[in-house]
């Protein structure tokens, strides 16, 4: 079962909103279908003092896991927060499927990095990692439910950025971007962010769990 911090709303703390001055960047991404590792959402890069990665999705009847991939800049302690509305089971591994953290209370070391993570004191070598997130063992296997991530580096960030998965699938695969007339007030050093589906939006200022709760 699921360490209680992240079993549901009302058993862990709100995701930080975006302070003031800060950056925001948002995709959306359409609902990904028998998902696994290797075909993981990829939600950017996370840089000690420079971005934070925030997730909002759901996992919908037809679901047995979601994957998001990102990547680690620079070597040191990972911040990591969670928000559902049931009970997840989250699990962290590079992308050669090798366990680092798991939520199963046990798990072990596993779930001590677990821990760790969740109080961001968990040293990771910079490389590309997984998030495995799916129901927690006590949530009906066919239940929907919604759920939302944060990741950082460091103290602070400049650069918010958040990726919405679509709640139905659709019918093509292409991923569908927030159209926005400043896009081009992007700075340079965040072209390969951009690359990746990230549309500049200077609104995008409220926080994650209000995005959270108006998905229904």
């Amino acid at each position: 079962m699921a360490d209680s911090s992240v079993s549901s709303s009302s058993s862990s703390a709100l995701l930080a909103s975006t302070p003031g001055g800060v950056k925001s960047w948002q995709k959306l991404v359409n609902h990904p279908e028998s998902q696994t590792r290797q075909s993981a959402t990829d939600i950017g890069w996370v840089k000690r003092n420079d971005s934070r990665l925030n997730v909002v999705s759901n996992i919908n009847s037809s679901d047995t896991e979601q994957d998001l991939k990102f990547k680690v800049m620079t070597s040191g302690k990972l911040a990591f927060t969670t928000q559902s509305d049931k009970a997840i089971h989250v699990q962290l591994m590079n992308q050669n499927g090798q366990m680092i953290a798991d939520s199963d209370s046990k798990s072990g070391k596993l779930y001590d990095n677990y821990q760790s993570l969740l109080s961001s004191e968990l040293t990771v070598q910079a490389d590309t990692y997984i998030l495995k997130v799916t129901r927690d063992s006590s949530v009906a296997p066919k239940a929907d439910l919604n759920y939302a991530v944060q990741i950082k580096m460091g103290d602070t960030f400049v650069n918010d950025y958040v990726t919405r998965i679509a709640a139905k699938p659709k019918t093509d695969t292409t991923t569908a971007q927030v159209s926005n007339p400043v896009t081009g007030l992007m700075p340079a050093v965040l072209a390969a962010q951009n690359s990746s589906g990230y549309t500049f939006d200077p609104a995008a200022n409220a926080a994650i769990f209000d995005i959270l709760t108006s998905k229904g």
